[in-house]
């Protein structure tokens, strides 16, 4: 279960907001209790932000709703609605588990596989396109 905060990082003439905000992002994985989803709204409310999210445990998607809505903090949930449409079409209750829990058959990404997709990221960031035939 993910969470991500947006927030403009710059302000505009006389305090505003600039017409072409500088949008930072911060992500919150694993998010699976009740105490660390109220401080990621409490800052996201501070900081004026816009909540992106994919919780797949109802418990956990009602209480951000509640706590968003009653704070004002705008949101949206990302895969909530697919997700809806999805067990609508294949005629089955989605089990409310996030990938790799217990009961489910995926395992869970692992430490190796985070450090492969930083290493082509950063490799993709370096490259200079000096040779671009390869």
């Amino acid at each position: 279960d993910t969470l991500a905060v947006d927030w403009e990082g710059t302000q505009g003439p006389g305090g505003g907001k600039s017409e072409s905000p500088e949008v930072r992002t911060q992500m919150f994985s694993n998010v699976k209790d009740w105490g660390r989803l109220d401080r990621i709204v409490q800052l996201a409310a501070r900081m004026d932000a816009f909540i992106i999210f994919t919780l797949v445990n109802p418990t956990l998607h009602g209480r951000l709703v509640r706590q968003c809505e009653a704070l004002r903090v705008p949101f949206q949930d990302l895969l909530g609605p697919l997700v809806t449409q999805l067990a609508g079409f294949l005629q089955a209750a989605p089990t409310g588990l996030p990938r790799g829990s217990l009961g489910t058959k995926r395992k869970p990404l692992s430490d190796k596989y985070f450090k492969r997709v930083e290493a082509v990221e950063f490799t993709i960031k370096q490259d200079d396109g000096a040779l671009a035939r390869n």
